[in-house]
């Protein structure tokens, strides 16, 4: 990655981290590592589980009050698997939200963000990702150089 790429992704994280303030009040962005290709699925998570939050303040009842909101921990690419670690969250509804976000990445490029039938784990000289064919052999080259 260069330094465009870099600052371009500093950028990105500092934006979602005060567009969902509450939800990275105990995570460093360096904790925050995920291919490219899985922002929008981590996104859309975030917006979700926002959301959620919000449903359960309105919802507010006796089994909610034990309610802890939802605290980032770590966000990462690891074995192809979207990994999404979070502290609070003790509500069905989040367990589902993750669930889903994860079970989507299985289907998407984690360098191009692509959702073609040829995505699927792949095991490049000893690295397993999640990539189309396409993404997949230009990593492939690059590793053998």
């Amino acid at each position: 990655m260069d330094n465009s790429e870099i600052e371009k992704r500093e950028r990105w994280l500092a934006t979602l981290q005060q567009c969902y303030s509450s939800l990275f009040e105990e995570v460093s962005l360096y904790n925050i590592n995920l291919p490219i290709g899985w922002s929008n699925i981590f996104e859309e998570l975030l917006e979700n589980i926002h959301r959620r939050e919000i449903y359960l303040e309105f919802q507010k009842n006796k089994t909610l009050e034990e309610y802890r909101p939802v605290k980032v921990v770590q966000v990462k690419q690891k074995f192809g698997d979207f990994r999404f670690y979070y502290n609070g969250g003790n509500d069905d509804g989040i367990s589902l939200l993750v669930s889903q976000a994860e079970k989507l990445a299985e289907k998407t490029c984690e360098y191009c963000g692509s959702t073609t039938e040829d995505v699927k784990k792949r095991n490049i000289i000893n690295w397993i990702c999640t990539t189309c064919e396409e993404c997949g052999l230009k990593l492939l080259n690059r590793f053998k150089r």
